[in-house]
């Protein structure tokens, strides 16, 4: 027998991308910081205030199936969780309005308080969602639109034209939001104001879904065909991050929840590669501070 051939060791084989996106992306630990895992990375984050995972959409699976340039996953990441406030919001007052109905009978949840308290909590909640919108839309203005424009002059024209027309509509909700305040809580001047509300946000939601749906579907495809170098890709990616740095720095727990945990693992990937290790510190360390009104 000793010149038979030992057979080859056979090397251990490895899941799938698909195995592994069918698999658990949160495991709970002992302590009170979850693992997530992204493909083979592992990484540690507190994500206490996150939605159920299975209410999220997720951009996990797309990852795995085809590599997208930076510029589209930060993007659509950042689409994703402006819906996801949207609607959280859009709820709340739907949930405030109709708790309004029943009279006095309503048990007062202690954390929210009286209505004039709570509506000033959804005040400060939208003004947050305002504050990230703007910032949002103030990177795709300065970094991602003109990469298109220097491919193909005028691709970006009724997206720009898109966003003035957006503006007025969202300072307007802020401003209803604050006369709502005001007003006596049941009488039907405010029983009005909250439908007129709710019929805004309504608005809101439907117009942003189909604005960034258009951009994702016509626009940001064309960021790959616009040849970039990976240098180049990452110098965009970090101005990106630099304009919006004010939300980062102390919104960053408030965008991070309205993403599912392996998307949020892939956004917080992306921002330790902007370069600037003091500002990836800041925003980091941002998710240790407890966030309030959502």
């Amino acid at each position: 027998m000793g010149g038979c051939a030992s057979k080859p060791r056979q090397k251990p084989k490895l899941p799938s991308p698909s195995q592994i996106v069918q698999g658990h992306p949160l495991d709970q630990m002992e302590s009170k910081f979850p693992v997530i895992h992204c493909g083979f990375d592992v990484g540690s984050v507190p994500l206490s205030k996150f939605t159920e995972p299975k209410f999220l959409p997720t951009m996990g699976e797309d990852l795995l199936r085809k590599p997208m340039p930076a510029l589209v996953v930060m993007t659509t990441l950042q689409h994703k969780s402006i819906l996801f406030h949207i609607d959280r919001i859009f709820c709340w007052v739907e949930d405030l309005s109709n708790r309004r109905k029943h009279g006095p009978q309503v048990v007062v949840d202690p954390s929210m308080g009286s209505p004039r308290m709570e509506v000033k909590k959804l005040g400060r909640s939208y003004s947050q969602l305002l504050e990230f919108m703007l910032e949002h839309a103030q990177m795709e203005e300065r970094f991602i639109f003109p990469v298109l424009e220097r491919a193909d002059r005028g691709l970006s024209k009724v997206a720009n034209e898109q966003h003035a027309k957006d503006f007025p509509i969202m300072n307007g909700i802020r401003e209803q939001i604050k006369s709502i305040g005001v007003l006596e809580s049941g009488s039907p001047v405010y029983e009005e104001a909250f439908l007129n509300l709710s019929a805004r946000l309504n608005d809101l939601q439907a117009h942003c879904k189909e604005h960034f749906d258009e951009e994702e579907r016509k626009l940001l495809p064309l960021l790959e065909a616009a040849d970039l170098s990976r240098e180049m890709q990452e110098g965009t990616l970090g101005q990106c991050f630099e304009v919006m740095e004010a939300t980062h720095s102390h919104l960053f727990s408030f965008f991070i929840a309205g993403l599912s945990p392996i998307d949020a693992f892939c956004y917080i990937e992306m921002v330790k590669r902007c370069g600037d290790k003091d500002r990836v510190t800041r925003i980091i360390q941002s998710l240790g501070r407890a966030p309030k009104d959502y």
